[in-house]
């Protein structure tokens, strides 16, 4: 989906204002990552799962970066929220809130991003490259 919902480029632009707020440069967005993060997102609302992987496949195991290389976008950097966080200011609010997630939003060295929200909206995520 070129360009994503209008919640996901919500989530994009509060992302990069709090970027901003922080003095880094803006993530450009990536339709490749958006369509990762919300496949991602479609297959955790689908099978009843939440998490990083895979629901059959093993804990370490990262879908997105597994799709991205298959993209050949590489890996990323992911956030993941469920449940109370479902309006895209809560979704950010609960990232900014947690210190790894935190640091994720903050990292330097990434130019792109995209974010994947499911149908229902009990599952968002965000990645970075």
């Amino acid at each position: 989906m070129v360009g994503g919902t209008a919640d996901e480029q919500k989530v994009a632009e509060l992302i990069n204002e709090f970027r901003a707020e922080n003095g880094l440069h803006l993530w450009t967005w990536d339709d490749g990552i958006a369509d990762c993060e919300r496949s991602h997102a479609y297959d955790c609302e689908q099978q009843g799962y939440f998490g990083h992987g895979a629901k059959a496949s093993p804990k370490d195991y990262n879908i997105c970066n597994e799709r991205g290389r298959f993209l050949g976008i590489g890996p990323v950097l992911e956030s993941a929220a469920q449940g109370v966080c479902s309006s895209p200011s809560g979704i950010v609010n609960c990232w900014k809130n947690s210190p790894p997630h935190r640091a994720q939003l903050l990292a330097d060295g990434n130019t792109r991003h995209g974010a994947g929200i499911s149908v229902n909206e009990k599952y968002a995520f965000h990645a970075s490259q």
